[in-house]
């Protein structure tokens, strides 16, 4: 983290090179580089080069430290840009998209979906135990939760769609050949999260979740009724009980 001033660098007459005997051969003679540090944190570095033997003084020394902390400074803040925007279409927790990007996404994609296979959207939502219910407030509520969301990404092909709901749950628009092909996803994900085992502070649990599955037939391009249709689906589920799945056709 430091500059690096190499006046009079005597390689190969045939070849030289910066960082790897892969790169293009630029007959370098000087070199200056210069790190971009924000408190602590290697960003990157800036690299000047010259065909010619002591280029560099310390006065290009410390000309390059005054761009490169301006630099670093630039780079903080388009970072910090890029993060305040994805943080507005997606869900701190999980990294999902948000209900408000979702409907918007659904909105945006139902057209086309309604023309090929079969689309369902999915709801799923942990149910409440005891000591599940415990956590609630907690930051090992969140661990829960985000575990479920990494269990959901890696049983769904990337193909589908993830999204936190507006409860406590998840929200998914998936495309499948059939409605046996859809329940089978369904099914391999509600298995995935039963088996596996969440290790809190307090100790290890289980979780299951209870899932509806509504599909999208032609003629039907309200948003809101598809929503409410999927909601719908999911509380049929609850009120058989605990992990459980309801379809409607």
């Amino acid at each position: 983290a430091r500059p690096l001033n190499l006046q009079n660098l005597k390689g190969d007459d045939r070849r030289t090179f910066v960082f790897f005997p892969s790169a293009p051969e630029l007959k370098i003679r000087s070199f200056l580089g210069v790190p971009l540090v924000f408190r602590g944190e290697l960003l990157g570095a800036l690299a000047f080069i010259g065909r010619d033997p002591n280029i560099f003084t310390d006065y290009h020394e410390q000309m390059a430290i005054s761009i490169a902390s301006q630099a670093s400074l630039a780079l903080i803040q388009a970072q910090m840009q890029n993060r305040w925007k994805t943080l507005g279409h997606h869900d701190a927790a999980t990294g999902f998209l948000n209900y408000r990007s979702f409907k918007q996404m659904l909105e945006d994609v139902l057209p086309s979906l309604q023309r090929k296979g079969r689309t369902y959207l999915v709801m799923v939502e942990p149910d409440r135990t005891a000591r599940l219910d415990a956590l609630r407030g907690l930051p090992s509520y969140d661990e829960v939760i985000r575990r479920i969301a990494r269990i959901l990404r890696g049983t769904f092909s990337r193909g589908d769609y993830l999204a936190r709901s507006m409860d406590e749950g998840f929200i998914l628009l998936i495309n499948r050949s059939d409605s046996y092909a859809a329940e089978k996803s369904i099914e391999r994900a509600k298995r995935a999260i039963e088996e596996a085992v969440f290790s809190l502070e307090k100790g290890d649990i289980q979780v299951t979740v209870s899932i509806g599955l509504f599909p999208l037939v032609g003629g039907k391009e309200d948003v809101t009724e598809l929503l409410a249709g999927a909601w719908a689906a999911f509380q049929s589920a609850k009120k058989v009980g605990v992990n459980r799945t309801w379809h409607f056709d």
